[in-house]
């Protein structure tokens, strides 16, 4: 076994070198190929570390592991991460590889992973983690991973087999998410946000879990803040939502649009100012916060290292074009596009914008597009976006879609490249390109060779 796992370091470590002189991606390939020549290499690996801390979630994943990756910083904790990209087992093991020395050593004894909602049943069981955050539960991607409550039988099962010492996250917003968090037998720490003056009324069509997880009947909601995430209850069979141990509360969004609001946790209130858009990061701050107090960081430490918390690769990036101002926002499920819009809408609300859609169906996008009916694209306010392009594999689809929804018309050009070239001679300062993630991956390389951006699948 020794040897086996010896030379498959050796013939993974020469495949790292080779993708980092010719700079390509594929950061998940020496995970892979290990795996095939060598699959107990990464419970060797993972036996060597005293805890890991799982990730996990439709949407906000890789944020959430980012801001938890910046308080470990700040508290100089040492640590590993799969921030390159793969949330895959195969991503995991190509960062241990990268790291450990040819005998299979390792310096650090934590490690952060960001999980993909399939394969979490399986990296639970291989992990055994110590801290589990999951952040929501939608609709995405069907023909991969299949109805939500499919996902979510799978995922407590898994659940249930971990240590009484393991510490649960679970948003208590999500109706899906609490129910599962009430049947666990671990330590559960419940989070959302309380604040009814940014809340909606009414459910979006695009709303995956409307129905009581109990009885079936229709949820009444309180405030609706991110499709089926909001203050709920069953006035049918009386099911409550969980009393939430972290809270926001007075959110609001100051005159850069960024993000400003309280945080109620352990009987303190604390004000956090952020450098991020969108209504949906709250809940990434509330679960890298809960995470940290559970790792026994100090709340001023945490608070410092997410105040100070800058976009992600993709995630609302801001990328500056001389004069000009660049946005790129991931959009991949109905859920994820609708909050997007709402975004969108804020950031162009009292100046002028160029958009630009790019649709891809790709294995990472998912084959199956006809999710974009979903998407309420005539929330969409255009008024002050001078123009729309569409590009992608699927721009046409694109296209036909936004024509039922919009009172402008869009500019087709399926190749990215000069969609984005179009796209970067509108006059307006303000330009804002939304794709899926292949899309989001093609358009970094292509502002790479614009020599506007530097290439890296670590940003």
């Amino acid at each position: 076994m020794f040897i086996r796992n010896f030379f498959t370091i050796i013939i993974a470590k020469l495949l790292i070198f080779f993708l980092k002189l010719t700079k390509t991606g594929g950061t998940a390939a020496p995970g892979l190929l290990a795996l095939k020549l060598s699959p107990n290499l990464l419970k060797k690996y993972l036996s060597q570390l005293d805890y890991s801390i799982l990730i996990s979630g439709t949407n906000g994943k890789t944020t959430t592991s980012r801001m938890l990756s910046n308080i470990l910083k700040e508290a100089e904790i040492k640590f590993y991460h799969n921030r390159a990209g793969s949330n895959l087992l195969r991503g995991i093991l190509s960062e241990l590889l990268k790291n450990s020395n040819l005998k299979g050593r390792l310096e650090k004894r934590i490690g952060l992973w960001e999980i993909d909602e399939a394969v979490l049943p399986q990296a639970i069981k291989i992990i055994k983690p110590k801290v589990v955050i999951i952040n929501n539960l939608f609709r995405d991607q069907l023909d991969r991973y299949g109805e939500i409550d499919t996902l979510a039988k799978k995922w407590l099962e898994a659940l249930n087999k971990l240590s009484s010492k393991t510490t649960l996250i679970i948003n208590a917003d999500d109706p899906t998410l609490a129910n599962l968090g009430k049947k666990l037998k671990t330590n559960v720490i419940f989070y959302g946000i309380n604040d009814l003056k940014i809340g909606g009324q009414e459910l979006s069509h695009a709303s995956d879990a409307t129905l009581c997880p109990l009885c079936l009947l229709p949820l009444k909601y309180q405030a609706v803040y991110l499709s089926h995430l909001g203050n709920y209850k069953c006035s049918s069979c009386g099911l409550t939502q969980p009393q939430k141990q972290i809270k926001a509360f007075n959110v609001n969004f100051n005159q850069n649009s960024y993000l400003e609001f309280k945080i109620v946790a352990e009987k303190k209130e604390y004000f956090l100012k952020t450098r991020l858009s969108g209504l949906y990061n709250v809940y990434n701050f509330l679960a890298g916060f809960g995470a940290s107090l559970t790792l026994g960081i100090t709340p001023q430490i945490s608070l410092s290292a997410l105040k100070k918390f800058q976009p992600v690769f993709g995630r609302t990036e801001k990328i500056k074009i001389k004069n000009k101002s660049l946005q790129i926002l991931l959009v991949k499920n109905p859920t994820g596009f609708n909050e997007i819009i709402k975004t969108l809408n804020l950031l162009t609300q009292n100046k002028k914008g160029s958009l630009l859609l790019v649709l891809n169906d790709l294995i990472a996008d998912g084959r199956d597009v006809s999710w974009i009916w979903d998407v309420d694209f005539d929330n969409l306010k255009t008024k002050n976006l001078s123009n729309i392009y569409v590009s992608g594999i699927r721009s046409a689809d694109l296209a036909l879609r936004l024509k039922y929804s919009l009172d402008k018309k869009v500019i087709i050009i399926s190749d990215l490249k000069k969609a984005i070239r179009g796209l970067l001679k509108e006059k307006d300062n303000h330009l804002f390109i939304l794709p899926t993630y292949t899309a989001m991956l093609k358009t970094r390389k292509i502002l790479n060779q614009m020599k506007l951006t530097h290439l890296s699948w670590q940003d």
